[in-house]
């Protein structure tokens, strides 16, 4: 019993220490700004348009390929937009993960919906070039629907 109450606490420290060497390297990196987002990145991201009253919380480039911009407006809505090069073998890089996706033509472009709750919806498509993804929270389905429509004008201008 005493050989056990001595060896348990260095075996368990040792197990600590050798967990903590071989975690994942996080794949987030966080940017001052939309801009250092996209010198990083090597493209330009999705970015709210013009009269969008929206406050941009925090700016990531994900695994270097990856820009994801997150945002508030004055009602509390919160908003995250990503852009990315199009990858056809994965173009949904929404990171919402829910077999609940439709199909549905908005401004004359296939887009994929899925709404996990009557205040939560994502959105993803592509214009053979990038991929884009819209989620939001806090917001009613057809709120939703009528900003991805004014996202996808501003893409397009």
């Amino acid at each position: 019993m005493y050989i056990i109450k001595k060896i348990f606490p260095v075996m368990a420290a040792i197990l600590m220490l050798s967990a903590t060497s071989y975690a994942m390297p996080n794949p987030m990196v966080m940017c001052p700004s939309i801009l250092s987002c996209e010198k990083q990145a090597g493209f330009s991201a999705l970015t709210m348009p013009p009269g969008v009253m929206c406050r941009l919380d925090e700016c990531y480039v994900i695994s270097d390929n990856i820009i994801d911009l997150r945002y508030t407006d004055s009602k509390g809505r919160k908003f995250n937009l990503r852009t990315a090069p199009l990858d056809p073998g994965s173009p949904d890089i929404s990171g919402v993960y829910t077999d609940k996706w439709y199909e549905e033509t908005v401004e004359g472009i296939e887009m994929h919906f899925a709404f996990i709750d009557t205040k939560s919806g994502a959105v993803y498509w592509n214009d053979g070039k990038f991929s884009y993804s819209i989620t939001g929270k806090e917001v009613r389905q057809d709120d939703f629907k009528k900003f991805v429509s004014t996202m996808y004008k501003s893409v397009r201008r």
